[in-house]
């Protein structure tokens, strides 16, 4: 049996300043998130128009950065896979706009104990206090899990 398990996380704007997806991504890496995984960096290309057709590359965070701020100035969904620390424990980050995230649970998702359950309490420790300790509002998240 297949689980699909996402968290969707709607911020909100204390200022008009905007919050850019690259904002957003390091605030992961500064907090014990990895983009690398095997020396590759798996992400959603230039150009991709919703296809997620993802693409794992041995490219430079300085490359990434390239390729992050083009999709945001085109209005593309910038996707990228990030792993919880030197753990194999991993997301797909879809950052739809500068206040809507989705996290897709995919990548040896974290379970409780020897059941199909999702550990959500996990994710939320890693994924939404992280974003309230920098600072970040949180109008709402949701958790969806499927059989």
């Amino acid at each position: 049996m297949s689980v699909s398990a996402s968290i969707d996380i709607q911020l909100g704007k204390v200022s008009n300043e905007k919050i850019s997806a690259l904002q957003v991504i390091n605030t992961f890496i500064t907090n014990k998130w990895r983009i690398q995984n095997d020396n590759n960096i798996s992400y959603l290309p230039l150009g991709d128009e919703d296809s997620f057709e993802w693409q794992s590359d041995d490219i430079s965070v300085e490359q990434l950065i390239n390729i992050v701020e083009k999709k945001e100035s085109h209005g593309e969904i910038i996707g990228i896979l990030m792993f919880w620390d030197s753990t194999e424990i991993g997301v797909q980050l879809l950052i739809h706009s500068e206040l809507e995230l989705s996290f897709n649970l995919s990548i040896n998702r974290k379970l409780i104990g020897d059941t199909e359950n999702t550990d959500i309490n996990w994710y939320i420790e890693k994924i939404v206090v992280l974003l309230k300790e920098n600072n970040y509002i949180i109008e709402y998240f949701s958790f969806d899990e499927y059989s």
